[in-house]
Formats: C-alpha cells, structure tokens, sequence
C-alpha cells in the first residue's frame, strides 16, 4: 500500500470517527433540549459550531432551519383569486419519510388556501398514506401505471406523471400550473402571485414559435457544476407557467433508449469522454432533452446546440428565479440540502476551477441577458466542450 493510499485510509477512519462523536454530542444535546422544552439549547450548539468552523478556516459559515411539518408553519394567507387559478402539481413515488409528501399538501394547504393541489403519483404507492393524503382539502389524487420501461434517468416517468397532472388540471379548468415534485417544495407563502406577476411583467420575445406567456424555472443544478454554459438546460425539478404552454412542454415522447440509472450513466459519460454539449445533443442530459425536444416539436427545427442558441431561447421564452426566492427546498439529496453553497456556484480550494465552473444561472444573470447586458462572445464554446464530468 502507498503513502498515498494509506494516507486516505486514515483520513476517512478519522473522518468517520469524528462525526460519530459530533453526532452524540448533537444527539445529547437535542435530547436535553426536548426534556427541558428549550430548543434554544439546539441552537446555541449549533452556533458554537459555525464560529468553530470560521475560527479554522478561511470561510464564513450559517445555518437555518427549516420545518419538518406543517404544524410548524405558520401564515396569515387567506384566500385569494391568484391561488384560485392555479393547480400545484407534485409529482413522482411518495416520499414516507418524515411523511414528507403529506406534510408538503399539507403546508401548501395553509399558504395557498385557494389553490388546487394534484398529487400525480403510481397506483402501487403505499395505501395507507394515500388515505391520509385523501383526506386533505383542496387536494386531488391521480394515480397512473409504472411503464415497463423507466427511459434514461426515469424521464418516461417523469413526463407521464407530469402530464397526468396537467391533464387534471385542465379538467378543473385552471389558467396556471406549478410543476414541482414529490421529494421537494416552497415555504414562502407569496410565491404564486409573485410567479403571476413575473408572467405579467415579462412577456414572451417571440422569435421562434408562438407560446402564450413565459414558462418559469428554477435556479439549480443536479450536478455540483454551473448551467449557464451548458446549453438548453431547464431545471425540471419546478416550473410554473400558463396550462397550455406546460402541457406543450411536457408533452414529450416516450423514450424507447431503454433503463439507465445514474450511477450508469455516469460510468458511460465518464468512459467515453463525453462533452457537456454532446451529452446535450445525445439526449443523455435529462434537462437538456426535455428542452430541445420542446424546442423542436415547436419549431419543426433541430436546433443549434450552443450556449449562443441556449441563451436566445432562455431570453425568448422563459424566466429563472432562484429558489430562495419562492422558498425551495429540495430533500432527495442530504449533502446537497446541507451544503447549500453547491447551488451557488461556489468553488472550494479543493475544486479544479479549470474543470469546475461556477456560474450558475440564476435571476441576476436571466435578468442581465434580457437587458443586453450580457452578450454571448465566441470563447464561451469552450465551456461547454469540457467534460461533463466533475467529482470531489
């Protein structure tokens, strides 16, 4: 064994034993914070933790915390006709833990009282807990058939659930529709008519295909990687937009490429030295594929896969809002919600800054392109030609 190995099996035996005890001092520590009723003792450690953190190294450090249930949220929303027009659609497989999905209907019930929930999920999810979610106000249940062929990155199931959704949704006769997904949701309670109101304040430009108002997207990334340069990547993670427009974009074929998880694909992009922008082109960039698809069944084009082209659509037709804006919290990957920092952008000393880019984007840069003030220049191809690869 070489210096360099044994060196990093002592350093993950150190690491895994210093979170074990970290983890009982927190532990104890909630513990006599729930026999006293005092959760402020939780948070006196948690803050002697940060200015630990900050004394020894050479960032800044915050925390929050974000609740669990609907029992702690708490709002003086009260019904109004923009919730009134809206379907939020939460689709995907029931998340149990925490009663995640039920607790999501639940909070949306308190800050969106007008608004019409459509849990769009499978008809072999756990019965008992659709039975709690039945018995939510305001909250409908569709429930659709597991394909036999998941697509690449399970988008088969994705847009069926999807559209299934926006499909009830039209049934209920709604203007609009939020897209947002079983293991994820928004906390603050003016987000719809703030999302009318970006709808109502930036029309479309045109320049390609006739859609009624601009489609809303998110700020984030699944990777730990920037999207400004990657081109036609749309978050799918949550959307808002008019009913027609969404079901336009969600109405994407089936894939027949067969099942590939991520850890797969992951293996094949990285083996066979793929390209941020052949992986676009490819339809191996979940994101990337819904896009050019919409892209093309609108247009009756193949489009130009280049950031200059991403960057026409994005300023044409859609809006990007960062997720701290509307509240999101996104619970399927634990490293991601709680190193938050990975959604900005931000590089770390550890980081290649020459295969990491940082620049994720976001409202400030969205807003900046619609104004001109960001222009594309000729050096950006190269960003997209890196490999799309990066790990720590």
């Amino acid at each position: 064994m070489g210096n360099g190995t044994s060196n990093r099996v002592i350093v993950k035996a150190v690491k895994k034993s210093l979170i074990s005890i970290n983890s009982g001092f927190v532990n104890i520590t909630c513990k006599i914070a729930k026999m006293c009723g005092y959760e402020g003792l939780t948070d006196a450690y948690m803050k002697s933790m940060v200015k630990c953190y900050e004394k020894n190294t050479d960032y800044y450090a915050a925390y929050k915390i974000i609740a669990k249930k609907s029992e702690k949220v708490f709002s003086i929303e009260e019904s109004n006709d923009y919730d009134r027009q809206v379907g939020i659609i939460i689709q995907g497989p029931l998340v149990l833990k925490d009663h995640f999905t039920l607790e999501t209907i639940r909070i949306y019930r308190k800050l969106f009282p007008s608004a019409k929930v459509i849990l769009s999920t499978w008809e072999n999810e756990n019965k008992e807990e659709l039975e709690l979610i039945a018995k939510e106000k305001n909250c409908t249940i569709v429930t659709s058939k597991i394909p036999d062929d998941p697509g690449v990155l399970n988008v088969n199931l994705q847009c069926i659930s999807t559209r299934s959704g926006i499909l009830k949704a039209e049934e209920l006769e709604l203007k609009y529709v939020a897209k947002t997904r079983t293991d994820w949701r928004m906390y603050h309670q003016g987000a719809i008519r703030f999302m009318i109101h970006l709808l109502e304040i930036f029309p479309c430009k045109e320049y390609l295909f006739k859609q009624k108002q601009r489609i809303i997207t998110m700020d984030i990334a699944t990777d730990e990687t920037s999207i400004l340069f990657y081109p036609f990547w749309i978050s799918d993670i949550f959307q808002f937009g008019e009913i027609q427009d969404m079901k336009n974009y969600w109405n994407h074929p089936v894939s027949k490429q067969g099942k590939m998880t991520k850890g797969g694909l992951d293996e094949y992009i990285r083996t066979n030295k793929y390209s941020w922008s052949r992986r676009a082109k490819e339809g191996l960039l979940i994101e990337a594929r819904l896009a050019i698809d919409y892209y093309r069944r609108m247009t009756g084009n193949e489009p130009i896969v280049t950031v200059d082209e991403y960057w026409k659509f994005m300023k044409g037709y859609f809006i990007v809002v960062p997720r701290s804006m509307i509240g999101g919290y996104w619970f399927k990957y634990e490293e991601r919600r709680i190193l938050e920092s990975m959604d900005w952008g931000t590089c770390f000393k550890n980081d290649s800054q020459d295969s990491l880019l940082t620049y994720n984007f976001d409202f400030v840069f969205w807003l900046n392109l619609l104004s001109n003030d960001l222009n594309y220049d000729d050096s950006y191809k190269t960003m997209c030609d890196r490999r799309s690869y990066v790990y720590r």
